[in-house]
Order: C-alpha cells, then sequence, then structure tokens
C-alpha cells in the first residue's frame, strides 16, 4: 500500500479511513489493511451498537487495539496499547485515543 501523492493524504492511517468510507476512491486499499491486519491479528473483535464487546480467550499480556470506524466525516483509526489483566477488564476508546480522526 502506498500513499497516493497530491491528495492530502499524510499518513497511513488517513488513507486506511478514506479508503473505508470511499472505497471507489482508494480500490483494494481497505481490503488490503484488513487482510494485513487479519494475517497479524491474535482476534478480531466486532462490537455491538453501542461499542461493547466481549473477549473470552486471550492470555493476561500487552497488546494493541487497532480499529477503524465511520465517525464523523471520513472517520476514526485506532491503535492503543493495551495491557490485558486476569479477570474484567475495561477499554474505552474515544477521540483522544485516535492516531487518525475527521
Amino acid at each position: 500500500i502506498r500513499i497516493p501523492g497530491g491528495q492530502g493524504i499524510d499518513s497511513f492511517a488517513e488513507l486506511w479511513a478514506r479508503s473505508v468510507q470511499r472505497g471507489y476512491r482508494y480500490p483494494g486499499v481497505a481490503a488490503a489493511v484488513r487482510n494485513a491486519l487479519a494475517t497479524a491479528s491474535i482476534a478480531r473483535i466486532k462490537t455491538n451498537s453501542v461499542g461493547k464487546a466481549n473477549l473470552t480467550k486471550l492470555k493476561a499480556g500487552k497488546y494493541f487495539v487497532v480499529g477503524a470506524s465511520t465517525l464523523g466525516q471520513v472517520g476514526v483509526i485506532w491503535s492503543k496499547p493495551f495491557s490485558l489483566v486476569p479477570g474484567s477488564n475495561d477499554l474505552t476508546l474515544d477521540l483522544r485515543d485516535a492516531v487518525w480522526a475527521e
């Protein structure tokens, strides 16, 4: 994946968000990112309509939560470190945690 020149896109996070919202302008980019993440991921999490999800099979340790959402005019991308401890864990992602948002 390459950042296209002359379009004012400054990061891969921005390119990913724009490709999720307007795939016709960036053909294949969202799918390439999804495939790369699927290859490197330990788990895939889908949240419900209020952003909640449950994980039951991950061991305690340090992870990154990486994700995209169509929020706002274009979208938001997260890549947040998270330490999972035994027992119950809560993680909240908002715009303050985003690596890119518009």
